[in-house]
């Protein structure tokens, strides 16, 4: 059923585990991967920068574009204003996927080249 699946006792080195070996290191660098870059995606949408200025403070979200912005003093007093544009949000959401589905494409095929056979030089 599974030609490749075969029990390896822990004595036996990790070159000679063959295909699973590599489906199990896959495996692992894909969930850390985009757990990690889930991480960072959340961090970097939520992480606000904070500006002082005398007659606008106030806090940006977002990485690589603003898509909120919360106003708390004007210069006419305190205010507790939330500005947020759909499209620098969508426009956001959109980098941090598709760069996690670059990352983990690019181990797909780095993955591959690994179980290819190498040619003998002669």
């Amino acid at each position: 059923m599974f030609p490749n699946l075969r029990i390896v006792p822990p004595s036996y080195p990790v070159a000679e585990w063959g295909a699973v070996d590599c489906m199990v290191r896959y495996s692992l660098f894909a969930a850390g991967a985009s757990v990690i870059w889930a991480i960072i995606a959340v961090v970097s949408m939520t992480y606000g920068m904070s500006y002082n200025w005398p007659d606008f403070v106030h806090a940006n979200y977002g990485f690589p574009l603003t898509f909120a912005t919360h106003t708390l003093d004007t210069i006419a007093g305190p205010v507790d204003r939330w500005s947020l544009d759909l499209g620098a949000l969508t426009v956001d959401l959109t980098v941090w996927l598709v760069g996690m589905l670059v990352l983990l494409l690019a181990g797909v095929y780095l993955e591959g080249r690994s179980l290819r056979p190498r040619e003998q030089a002669k």
